[in-house]
Formats: C-alpha cells, structure tokens, sequence
C-alpha cells in the first residue's frame, strides 16, 4: 500500500512512517522543513516533500490574485 506520512520530523509521523516501512508498505513523507531532519537509518532513502506551513501558503496564494 502507498502512504503518504505528514509531520515525520516530529515523534508521530516519524514513529508512524517507520512502521509502514518496516512492514513493506511504499511511504512519501513530509513536513514543513527542507528535508528529513529525523534520526538516520531506514527513513533517510524514503522519498520526502517538503509542505509549507498555512501562514506562509496563505501570503503565497494572496500574491497570486
């Protein structure tokens, strides 16, 4: 199953996408940093995209109008 993890450089996401990993599943993960800050091991080759926070999302969208 494809899983898509939000929040994984915090204790949740980063327990929740080790997890689903261990157990085969395909896992993209996320979080507002550039890229995956967690501890090393099997979730520094797991694919990350990095989501802006709602503030800085919001000042985007307005510059667009």
């Amino acid at each position: 199953m494809r899983v898509f993890v939000t929040g994984v450089n915090g204790q949740l996401g980063y327990d929740t996408a080790l997890e689903l990993v261990r157990r085969g599943h395909d896992v993209v993960m996320s979080g507002t940093k550039e890229a995956y800050s967690g501890l090393p091991g099997l979730l520094e080759k797991v694919p990350y995209v990095q989501i802006l926070p709602i503030k800085l999302q919001y000042r985007f969208l307005n510059k667009l109008k």
